[in-house]
């Protein structure tokens, strides 16, 4: 095959990447196959404008065969790519940091995460070796390492960092014309901190959403915990779940709802604070009894069209499937002869394997949130079958500066534990995203949608508006 190198060029990334492909040659580089670039190169081949303009950048985008891990093979490239360019002399870099000098661009941990990936793809489409870098609240390596790309800002690449951040690019793609600012191209060296993900596909390049099983491979190809990390939630684990019960053991819990050390107001996440705990509770309690995973009531964040009409279809196929037990109830009472406290459809006695009386199950469910009131109730005993850490949780960026990294710590173990568990119960955050993007656990459901099962086996009826 043909390799060439193109170079003295100040043209958009999408122009390079079509005379690439045209000349089946990869971009920069003089001792590197095409392959990257040939491989895409029906991607890249109907013209720049319409690429971007159309709105549909991504639909020629190759399926990508799985690997054993059901990961796509773009993943697998780029830590390839990512391992065989970094530390090359004519290398480029984008650096997604967060820096105290910059503090209110850098929000809490999902939203940071979320912005990682993001500048991940963006390097990876524009053949840049991705790094990260945060001086607030610690270096990001105080939490997570390295997992297969080596993304440190380290001494043997002259990055001065400082001088950097005297910068603030701002890369916003001109869907029009499919370029960024002409310095992304020129320097050697580019940085970005954002919390925006590419949900609407709008760069070019594989197509796939925060939470996705695409995701979650790249989330794990770029990030491990740290030993400290993990040391201190198997610690925080063992005292809360009791010895023996590791990875993929337990059912946990995640309630976003503010009144966290930083944050002390409430944070709206589009349902009633004391329904949706009402709900999860229920949730976990039949996951913890053993209750089989009902694909019907897996959130749409995972599966579906998403547009809320598989959430009432699947609560019509779950209606349907638990009227039979009351019926069953019902029939043995009358062979008994006693009296049922069901009066009918919409009691509030029905009865069905997600309404039980047994909470002493083991391991008891772990239920995390922000809130520090309902935290140290949860830890103080007061929710028989749940448990909780004691210490409190800190928003990430509102509290760099007066909390400790041991208390920045104590938040990433919060999610590491989340992550690691068999079924998640999660609401509407950055934060319980990321624990599922990082764990992707074998069972998940949402606050919403415990709090519409909850309701619809106290009633038999489904939520007005679902």
């Amino acid at each position: 095959a043909n390799v060439c190198k193109i170079e003295g060029m100040r043209k958009p990334i999408i122009s390079l990447l079509l005379l690439a492909a045209a000349n089946r040659c990869l971009v920069g580089s003089t001792n590197e196959p095409g392959a990257y670039i040939r491989r895409y190169q029906g991607v890249f081949s109907r013209g720049e404008r319409s690429l971007l303009a159309s709105g549909d950048a991504n639909a020629a985008w190759p399926e990508e065969p799985l690997d054993s891990k059901g990961c796509p093979k773009w993943v697998n490239d780029y830590v390839e790519w990512h391992r065989e360019n970094r530390g090359k002399p004519d290398a480029k870099y984008l650096v997604g940091f967060c820096a105290r000098k910059h503090a209110g661009k850098c929000p809490g941990l999902g939203d940071r995460f979320r912005g990682m990936e993001y500048a991940t793809k963006l390097a990876m489409i524009t053949k840049r070796v991705i790094l990260f870098w945060w001086d607030t609240p610690a270096p990001l390596e105080t939490f997570v390492e390295p997992s297969d790309m080596n993304w440190l800002v380290t001494p043997d690449l002259d990055i001065d960092m400082p001088k950097q951040l005297n910068k603030l690019w701002s890369w916003q793609l001109d869907r029009g014309t499919g370029k960024f600012p002409d310095e992304y191209y020129s320097e050697r060296v580019v940085t970005i901190t954002t919390n925006h993900f590419d949900e609407g596909n709008e760069l070019p390049g594989p197509r796939f959403t925060l939470v996705s099983k695409a995701s979650s491979c790249l989330f794990n190809a770029l990030w491990k915990p740290t030993a400290a990390v993990v040391e201190r939630t198997q610690e925080v684990r063992q005292q809360l779940l009791g010895k023996g019960v590791g990875d993929g053991q337990y059912t946990a819990i995640h309630l976003r709802m503010g009144h966290l050390a930083g944050e002390m107001y409430d944070v709206n996440r589009g349902w009633e604070r004391y329904k949706g705990l009402l709900g999860v509770v229920r949730c976990a309690q039949h996951y913890a009894l053993g209750g089989v995973h009902d694909p019907a009531m897996t959130s749409i964040s995972s599966s579906g069209s998403g547009d809320g009409k598989d959430h009432a279809r699947a609560l019509q196929r779950t209606k349907t499937r638990v009227k039979e037990p009351e019926k069953e109830e019902e029939e043995e009472e009358k062979k008994s002869g006693s009296s049922s406290s069901s009066t009918g459809k919409g009691s509030l006695g029905a009865r069905s394997s997600f309404s039980n009386d047994n909470w002493d199950f083991k391991p008891p469910v772990l239920l995390l949130t922000d809130d520090v009131v309902l935290r140290t109730m949860v830890a103080d005993g007061l929710f028989r079958g749940f448990v909780g850490p004691a210490y409190v949780a800190h928003h990430l960026q509102r509290t760099s500066d007066s909390a400790s990294v041991d208390e920045h710590i104590a938040t990433f173990v919060d999610l590491l534990m989340l992550a690691r568990s068999k079924c998640l119960i999660h609401s509407a955050s950055g934060f319980s995203k990321t624990a599922m993007v990082w764990g992707w656990p074998s069972c998940e459901t949402d606050v919403k949608q415990c709090m519409a099962k909850h309701y619809l086996h106290v009633t038999g009826e489904v939520p007005a508006g679902r």
